[in-house]
Protein backbone atom coordinates (compact mmCIF):
# COMPACT_ATOMS: atom_id res chain seq x y z
CA UNK A 1 0.00 0.00 0.00
CA UNK A 2 2.92 2.15 1.11
CA UNK A 3 4.49 1.86 -2.27
CA UNK A 4 0.82 2.67 -4.58
CA UNK A 5 0.61 5.76 -2.14
CA UNK A 6 4.13 6.78 -3.16
CA UNK A 7 2.91 6.81 -6.75
CA UNK A 8 0.32 8.46 -6.32
CA UNK A 9 2.31 11.19 -4.44
CA UNK A 10 0.84 10.94 -1.32
CA UNK A 11 4.34 10.71 0.86
CA UNK A 12 2.53 11.51 4.33
CA UNK A 13 0.87 8.55 3.40
CA UNK A 14 3.12 6.27 2.32
CA UNK A 15 5.44 7.04 5.14
CA UNK A 16 3.26 6.60 7.73
CA UNK A 17 1.90 3.44 6.43
CA UNK A 18 6.03 2.54 6.77
CA UNK A 19 6.21 3.65 9.88
CA UNK A 20 3.06 1.77 11.48
CA UNK A 21 4.59 -1.25 10.08
CA UNK A 22 7.84 -1.05 11.14
CA UNK A 23 7.16 -0.39 14.74
CA UNK A 24 4.20 -3.43 14.21
CA UNK A 25 6.86 -5.63 13.30
CA UNK A 26 10.81 -4.62 14.25
CA UNK A 27 12.08 -7.76 12.70
CA UNK A 28 11.32 -7.17 9.19
CA UNK A 29 14.79 -5.98 7.52
CA UNK A 30 13.18 -5.55 4.13
CA UNK A 31 10.59 -2.90 5.19
CA UNK A 32 13.25 -1.52 7.58
CA UNK A 33 15.41 -1.01 3.50
CA UNK A 34 12.34 0.45 2.20
CA UNK A 35 11.34 3.40 4.68
CA UNK A 36 14.80 4.03 4.81
CA UNK A 37 14.84 4.42 1.48
CA UNK A 38 11.77 6.59 0.92
CA UNK A 39 12.87 8.33 3.92
CA UNK A 40 16.01 9.50 1.99
CA UNK A 41 14.38 10.12 -1.16
CA UNK A 42 11.88 12.43 0.17
CA UNK A 43 15.22 14.27 1.72
CA UNK A 44 14.01 13.39 5.67
CA UNK A 45 17.42 12.05 5.72
CA UNK A 46 18.20 11.56 9.07
CA UNK A 47 15.06 9.94 9.65
CA UNK A 48 16.29 7.57 6.98
CA UNK A 49 19.48 6.99 7.99
CA UNK A 50 18.56 5.87 10.95
CA UNK A 51 16.09 3.27 9.49
CA UNK A 52 18.87 1.68 7.20
CA UNK A 53 21.47 1.78 10.44
CA UNK A 54 18.09 -0.59 12.39
CA UNK A 55 18.08 -2.35 9.39
CA UNK A 56 21.93 -3.09 9.17
CA UNK A 57 22.13 -4.14 12.65
CA UNK A 58 19.83 -6.60 12.49
CA UNK A 59 20.70 -8.16 9.09
CA UNK A 60 24.40 -6.65 7.34
CA UNK A 61 23.88 -6.76 3.91
CA UNK A 62 25.64 -4.76 0.68
CA UNK A 63 22.37 -2.91 0.28
CA UNK A 64 21.77 -1.30 3.47
CA UNK A 65 25.54 -0.40 3.59
CA UNK A 66 25.22 1.04 0.26
CA UNK A 67 22.12 3.07 1.47
CA UNK A 68 23.54 4.38 3.85
CA UNK A 69 26.79 5.15 1.90
CA UNK A 70 24.13 7.70 0.17
CA UNK A 71 22.78 9.52 3.33
CA UNK A 72 26.35 10.13 4.48
CA UNK A 73 26.83 11.65 1.11
CA UNK A 74 23.48 13.62 1.00
CA UNK A 75 24.09 14.76 5.12
CA UNK A 76 27.78 16.04 3.48
CA UNK A 77 29.57 13.53 5.33
CA UNK A 78 32.18 12.09 2.63
CA UNK A 79 34.17 11.15 5.21
CA UNK A 80 31.76 8.21 6.50
CA UNK A 81 29.95 7.53 3.21
CA UNK A 82 33.75 6.80 2.08
CA UNK A 83 34.72 4.10 4.94
CA UNK A 84 30.90 2.61 4.20
CA UNK A 85 31.90 2.00 0.61
CA UNK A 86 35.46 1.09 1.88
CA UNK A 87 33.75 -1.35 4.08
CA UNK A 88 30.98 -2.76 1.63
CA UNK A 89 33.91 -3.40 -1.07
CA UNK A 90 36.47 -5.32 1.59
CA UNK A 91 33.17 -7.43 2.82
CA UNK A 92 31.98 -8.19 -0.84
CA UNK A 93 35.19 -8.10 -2.91
CA UNK A 94 33.32 -10.41 -5.61
CA UNK A 95 30.27 -8.52 -6.27
CA UNK A 96 30.15 -6.82 -9.07
CA UNK A 97 26.70 -5.60 -7.92
CA UNK A 98 28.84 -3.47 -5.51
CA UNK A 99 31.22 -2.25 -7.85
CA UNK A 100 28.70 -0.80 -9.72
CA UNK A 101 26.64 0.97 -6.99
CA UNK A 102 29.82 2.76 -5.97
CA UNK A 103 30.95 3.99 -9.64
CA UNK A 104 27.28 5.11 -9.83
CA UNK A 105 27.94 7.32 -6.46
CA UNK A 106 31.02 8.55 -7.86
CA UNK A 107 29.47 9.55 -11.14
CA UNK A 108 26.83 11.16 -9.39
CA UNK A 109 29.42 13.37 -7.29
CA UNK A 110 31.19 13.86 -10.45
CA UNK A 111 34.07 11.46 -9.76
CA UNK A 112 34.37 9.84 -13.23
CA UNK A 113 37.76 9.31 -12.94
CA UNK A 114 37.19 7.09 -9.79
CA UNK A 115 34.24 5.74 -11.39
CA UNK A 116 36.41 4.28 -13.97
CA UNK A 117 38.93 3.16 -11.70
CA UNK A 118 36.05 1.60 -9.64
CA UNK A 119 34.64 -0.46 -12.65
CA UNK A 120 37.81 -1.32 -13.91
CA UNK A 121 39.24 -2.80 -10.81
CA UNK A 122 35.64 -5.11 -10.66
CA UNK A 123 36.36 -8.74 -10.55
CA UNK A 124 35.05 -10.75 -13.64
CA UNK A 125 33.97 -7.84 -16.38
CA UNK A 126 30.69 -8.68 -16.47
CA UNK A 127 28.62 -6.98 -19.68
CA UNK A 128 26.99 -4.97 -17.26
CA UNK A 129 30.16 -3.49 -15.58
CA UNK A 130 31.80 -3.08 -19.28
CA UNK A 131 29.15 -1.30 -20.29
CA UNK A 132 28.70 0.84 -17.08
CA UNK A 133 32.54 1.62 -17.75
CA UNK A 134 31.42 2.92 -21.71
CA UNK A 135 28.82 5.14 -20.29
CA UNK A 136 31.34 6.38 -17.68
Amino acid sequence: MAKTEEKLGHIAVAKRLLLEVVNAHPERVNDLLIAGDLFMRTNDVQQGLSLLQRAEAKQPSAHSELLIAIAYMKLKDPARAKAMVDQVRRRYPKNTDVYRAVATLQRDEKDYAGAIATLSSAPPQKAEVLSDLGST
